[in-house]
């Protein structure tokens, strides 16, 4: 390395390190709710109501080009996936800058632990499931036995005659008179063209509470 190529890194160190003092109060702000000592509500009316911590987020000189935040107005913070995705935003400002924290969400452990009981076999932020089974759990219940509730009535309404459809793309269960259909079972075919172009087929045999069959396709 040359000395002007020395003075130029020397220079853009220097460039980077200097943060105003608006910066440095919103980083602690975003260093509180990163590491969990700030709720999600919190920080959300903290970021409702604090134009620099706006403009911090917004505005990030590290920012991929087509990374713009999924922060807007009137979010609607009882979807554990738009809480789970404020954590993110705030999150990946710090990683982005190598800044080591000791992050941690509880909305995020949450999700974590929904995913491993859901066994990839049913969309927990599909709407039914959010509305009929996550907003039934009573509020006082901490987080194993929120956890151990989910279980229970994913069992009791998304049932099987025998295995669990295994997805070829996001699981698809149907609904049907506001009732999850019974999986009946799954088919595979692969249909080949002329120009040794191929499609890989699943269809997943669901039955409602008469009887009717329903058959979602997933294709590759």
């Amino acid at each position: 390395m040359g000395f002007l190529d020395f003075f130029k890194r020397k220079k853009k160190v220097e460039k980077e390190e200097v943060k105003s003092e608006e910066v440095i109060k919103c980083e602690e702000i975003m260093t509180r709710f990163a590491e969990g000592h700030m709720t999600v509500y919190e920080f959300w009316e903290e970021f409702n109501n604090n134009k620099d911590l706006q403009n911090v987020i917004y505005n990030d000189e590290k920012l991929p080009k087509k990374g713009q935040p999924f922060l807007y107005k009137d979010l609607d913070l009882s979807k554990l996936y738009i809480r789970d995705e404020i954590f993110r935003v705030v999150k990946c400002y710090f990683m982005r800058r190598n800044i080591e924290l000791n992050f941690y969400s509880y909305d995020r452990e949450e999700i974590s632990r929904i995913l491993d009981i859901t066994m990839e076999y049913v969309d927990c932020y599909d709407q039914w499931f959010v509305d009929n089974i996550y907003n039934k759990c009573p509020v006082e219940y901490n987080l194993d036995e929120k956890m151990k509730f989910i279980e229970t009535k994913m069992k009791e309404y998304y049932k099987c005659k025998d295995k669990t459809p295994q997805w070829l793309q996001s699981p698809a269960w149907p609904i049907v008179n506001n009732k999850p259909a019974v999986f009946v079972k799954q088919s595979v075919s692969l249909e080949e063209f002329d120009d040794d172009w191929e499609i890989f087929e699943i269809k997943y045999y669901f039955v409602d509470e008469n009887n009717n069959e329903i058959i979602v396709e997933q294709y590759t």
